[in-house]
């Protein structure tokens, strides 16, 4: 049976927030699903906060603030391969840079901002758009909303 961990690669800073270290760097993948999010098996830090101005909308030029999932991603072992699954992240999760899911419609500063239709139409499609399945291979490298946290949700995975 393969053995596998995701270590920790991030930055400890981005030019878009200040962010507070993950408190361990590296993570084994000792579960048939490991889930990762501020309330996953893999836990991101609460107050993972981005500000931004909204762009789009009914809040152009409004301050607006968007963080990580509460279960954002999950890794499936299946027998002997390891799969990583997006659970309909509101910011989409990354493997060597290439998005899982489908394109989304809208820059993500537009794409956020609130108008009467977001949470009955607009969200659901940008979650649905996110969700996504990729096989995983030692060395891959995953990020968690990269369009927006860039490198400091970065992991490796890697087959011990």
């Amino acid at each position: 049976m393969s053995i596998a961990v995701l270590v920790y690669v991030g930055s400890r800073s981005s030019w878009h927030y200040k962010f507070k270290r993950i408190s361990q760097n590296e993570f084994p993948l000792d579960r048939d699903v490991v889930t990762i999010g501020r309330a996953g098996n893999i836990g991101l830090p609460e107050d993972d906060w981005v500000s931004y101005i909204g762009e789009g909308h009914d809040e152009i030029g409004v301050k607006k603030e968007i963080q990580t999932s509460r279960f954002h991603a999950q890794i499936v072992r299946e027998v002997e391969m390891f799969f990583l699954e997006d659970m309909g992240s509101k910011v989409g999760t990354y493997v060597n840079g290439k998005k899982l899911g489908k394109p989304q419609e809208e820059p993500w500063k537009v794409r956020y901002c609130h108008s009467p239709d977001y949470y009955p139409v607009r969200e659901p499609r940008i979650r649905e758009n996110n969700k996504g399945r990729a096989e995983l291979k030692h060395g891959d490298r995953i990020s968690l909303g990269q369009e927006i946290y860039g490198d400091a949700y970065a992991f490796e995975f890697r087959l011990v």
